[in-house]
């Protein structure tokens, strides 16, 4: 066996381009807040100048973040693009002013600034003069990149307590483009806008006349009211939202969310992790505390399985949700036929329960007896106090006068029917607005009317 032979292959001086010793450079600005335009300008011009005037430098680009936060790469699409172009091997050389400007989160720039070393990217840091390309580099980057994402939690830190001092001297702001009810005054003050209120008024007067969210969206909609972004479509969460903000009563809940996570900016609701601040009298109301608080109870009692007071349904059919059937306890359902409309127990549809099935025309003809003979007893109506309501009443003080304000609201009306004229033909209205509930024993039919004993 022959002795080894080993030979040395010297190595070879890398060189950015093979074909001339010049070193393709790129650069990299940012700043954090749009008020800084100059400050990003003038960091273009700088690096553009530098480069250009480089004997053996080539410009090959300048990528750039305008009002942007280093503290995370999601928005900073000149960031990205410096990555993917650094990866793909575009450039040599990259400029940066400062640590800080490339990245405030240690994880992040770090990730970055080894992508870009793995593709055998140097990047130089002028006001630190530091250079990654040397053995030194990622040590004193990890460090300095530390104290750069400590200065900003710090900034945010000392943000959120001026928001908080703001806040304790009843200072805020919101999003006018798309709130409802109110506009920006000349002082800073919320004003009320006279066509987006009749909207709002409109929208808790038909809730507290006992409109459900379903059927307030059609009316909403079908009436042209527009949203605070301007659109015709309304859906029951933006309702739910407009029926629960403190501001339609004049009032305004500072603080209701929190910054959880500084370098992602994620927020939560507040449920007691930073403090709140309530201000009272702060603006012209819209609609006057009591409406406000009666119904914020109203959609309390409306969230129960089991509704006391009276229980809405959609405007689909007269008596929906009226019917109980005797032997299972399920409602009646309105069903079509061959020989016409019924309505059925819908325990006879589903399973075995063998409860009567009424014809519609009969039970019209019922309705409308029923309703002849409650106009001629003119009974006396029974009527609930409703107590006058406070903010930071408990929920269950707001739903027990949530329930008897609709007690009375419904009482009322079988009032005012028994004041008109005695009916002389099947009305659905008058079916929806005076019948709590309709009991079916064998061939008879009970009628339950809202305030009558």
């Amino acid at each position: 066996m022959e002795e080894k032979m080993v030979t040395l292959i010297p190595a070879k001086k890398k060189t950015a381009d093979r074909k001339s010793n010049l070193v393709r450079v790129a650069a990299y600005a940012r700043v954090s807040s749009l008020p800084q335009e100059e400050s990003y300008d003038s960091q273009v011009k700088h690096f553009t100048s530098l480069i250009s005037g480089h004997p053996n430098w080539k410009l090959i680009h300048v990528y750039g973040d305008e009002g942007i936060s280093g503290l995370n790469t999601k928005k900073r699409d000149g960031f990205k693009l410096m990555i993917k172009d650094g990866k793909r091997r575009k450039y040599d050389l990259l400029l940066v002013k400062s640590i800080s400007r490339m990245g405030r989160n240690t994880v992040d720039l770090l990730n970055a600034l080894r992508e870009l070393k793995a593709a055998g990217v140097s990047i130089f840091f002028e006001k630190e003069n530091i250079n990654t390309g040397e053995t030194t580099g990622e040590m004193l980057i990890t460090l300095l990149s530390a104290f750069a994402q400590s200065e900003s939690e710090s900034i945010s830190a000392n943000v959120r307590i001026g928001l908080q001092y703001k806040m304790a001297r009843g200072e805020h702001s919101l999003a006018y483009s798309n709130f409802l009810g109110y506009d920006k005054g000349e002082n800073g003050k919320l004003v009320i806008n006279p066509k987006q209120a009749k909207t709002v008024r409109f929208i808790f007067d038909s809730f507290l006349s006992g409109m459900t969210l379903i059927d307030l969206t059609k009316a909403l909609e079908e009436g042209g009211h527009l949203t605070g972004a301007g659109n015709l479509h309304w859906t029951k969460m933006g309702i739910r939202r407009i029926l629960c903000n403190e501001k339609m009563c004049g009032c305004a809940l500072l603080g209701k969310t929190t910054v959880v996570d500084v370098l992602n900016k994620v927020r939560e609701e507040n449920t007691g992790q930073a403090p709140k601040y309530f201000v009272e009298n702060d603006h012209e109301p819209i609609v006057d505390m009591q409406t406000y608080l009666l119904a914020k109870g109203e959609l309390i009692r409306r969230s129960h399985k089991c509704v006391e007071g009276p229980s809405l349904v959609p405007r689909i059919n007269d008596y929906s949700g009226k019917i109980r059937c005797p032997l299972c306890g399920r409602n009646y359902n309105h069903k079509r036929t061959k020989s016409g409309y019924r309505w059925i127990c819908n325990g006879r549809i589903n399973s075995d329960c063998n409860a009567p099935i009424i014809k519609e025309e009969r039970l019209n003809e019922a309705t409308l007896e029923a309703l002849q003979k409650l106009w001629d007893s003119k009974p006396v109506v029974d009527l609930l106090e409703v107590p006058i309501l406070k903010m930071h009443e408990e929920d269950n003080v707001l739903e027990q006068a949530a329930i008897a304000y609709m007690k009375n609201l419904f009482a009322k009306r079988v009032s005012d029917f028994c004041a008109g004229e005695r009916p002389t033909c099947y009305d659905p209205e008058t079916t929806r607005n005076l019948i709590e509930r309709i009991s079916i024993e064998k061939d008879e039919i009970t009628y339950h009317f809202y305030g009558v004993r």
